[in-house]
């Protein structure tokens, strides 16, 4: 991925986005409660919050997969849910998380897939929507793959490809869950340096704080689908409310090179008594330091005094425990090792992060806004073909050699 600047035809006029009061509620939960948000044209504002807190819940409701079930999201006063899908697509595209099962198209077709919204039905690729695909194939650096099935692609090949496609729809305005899913550290700046040069307005998941302060221009933080707070990385980073949010310690420095806040989770400390929003992790956090304050970092990136030898380095720590001993920041041993310079990615196990291959099944349509429908709006990539039944055991595999040996008894010759 190059990261370099899509010319192949410009996006369109980026949005206004407004999210008043949007409340989501399904099987007697409240998955989204009462969240309001307003994202200026050309601001990249990052969503940021613990599993399960209603990132792509919100998400969804813009791009028209879920209904709230009060308030509504408006893109340029104009309410989503009342505009015509291909007027929709026009302006708005979408990035999801999850990634498509295996279908018979190539690379090529995913991406041509964004340049429906704007021909007839049935049309063709002229030379200018082919133009715009091989642009943004570039873009992601993936134009190689143009010709590549896309069911054995990996899954950070897939995200960069789903990211192209989105291009193509030259949308002024982008929705995208966790765009950096998948991809190793090189492709993650890339990803994200795209997205700010395209000048387009964007609401992004993530998972990776130092990520969110790096390109974000706010940040709003969801907990348990509300809204906590919001505003620029600076302010909205700080020790106590990664202990309130999270449930873990945590410094904040401000980077030298880049002057945007550097989170370095103190693994070391385990997670704060009561877990995230707990009583004991606001005391713990306030005993770190004023809330709110970032701590000024020294010439290598790494904020405080020198750290103990030996000690790990910033890895993510656990905040669902409620059994650790109660300790302050103050008595915390500190981090030595730190990096200043490199983005980090989601610090989280194997077991808790996205696998690269798809669940079995179709998936449903409002999930997979590639191919439009008729109504314009983009509908679901065809499912594959239901699997034929099972091959036969081979019997030369299955049954005993019958030149094996007989079991001797112990102690034979």
């Amino acid at each position: 991925m190059t990261g370099g600047p899509v010319t192949g035809g410009a996006p369109g006029a980026p949005g206004a986005l407004r999210l008043e009061s949007v409340t989501v509620a399904a099987g007697g939960r409240t998955l989204v409660d009462a969240v309001s948000l307003d994202v200026a044209p050309g601001e990249v504002v990052g969503l940021v919050g613990p599993n399960g807190a209603g990132k792509t819940t919100l998400l969804r409701t813009v791009y028209r997969a879920v209904r709230p079930t009060s308030g509504r999201v408006l893109l340029d006063g104009d309410d989503v849910r009342t505009l015509p899908g291909r007027r929709l697509a026009r302006r708005l595209a979408a990035v999801l998380q999850e990634t498509p099962g295996a279908f018979e198209l190539t690379v090529y077709d995913v991406v041509a897939m964004g340049r429906t919204p704007h021909k007839r039905a049935f049309a063709g690729d002229d030379a200018a929507d082919r133009a715009v695909i091989a642009d943004c194939l570039a873009a992601v650096g993936a134009a190689e793959l143009a010709a590549a099935p896309f069911d054995r692609l990996s899954g950070g090949e897939k995200q960069r490809v789903l990211i192209a496609r989105a291009l193509a729809q030259r949308a002024g305005t982008m929705v995208l869950d966790e765009p950096t899913n998948h991809l190793d550290l090189r492709h993650q700046l890339d990803a994200l340096r795209l997205v700010r040069g395209l000048g387009v307005t964007a609401l992004v998941a993530l998972h990776d704080l130092n990520l969110a302060a790096a390109f974000c221009d706010r940040i709003c933080v969801l907990r348990a689908g509300r809204a906590v707070t919001a505003g620029p990385p600076a302010d909205v980073l700080t020790p106590a409310l990664l202990a309130e949010v999270y449930g873990v310690v945590a410094e904040v420095a401000v980077h030298p090179a880049t002057a945007r806040p550097q989170v370095t989770v103190l693994p070391d400390a385990g997670p704060l008594p009561g877990g995230a929003g707990g009583a004991a992790g606001r005391r713990a956090a306030a005993a770190g330091g004023t809330a709110g304050a970032l701590r000024p970092a020294d010439a290598g990136g790494v904020p405080g005094p020198p750290r103990a030898a030996g000690a790990s380095g910033a890895a993510g720590a656990s905040g669902a425990s409620g059994t650790s001993e109660p300790r302050s920041a103050a008595d915390l041993p500190r981090v030595a090792g730190a990096s200043g310079a490199s983005a980090t990615p989601d610090p989280r196990s194997a077991a808790d992060s996205p696998r690269a291959a798809s669940p079995p099944g179709p998936y449903p349509a409002a999930h997979l806004p590639c191919a439009a429908d008729s109504d314009g709006m983009p509908g679901p990539i065809p499912a594959p073909d239901p699997p034929g039944p099972p091959a036969a055991a081979d019997p030369l595999q299955s049954a005993p050699s019958a030149a094996a040996d007989p079991p001797r008894p112990k102690g034979a010759p």
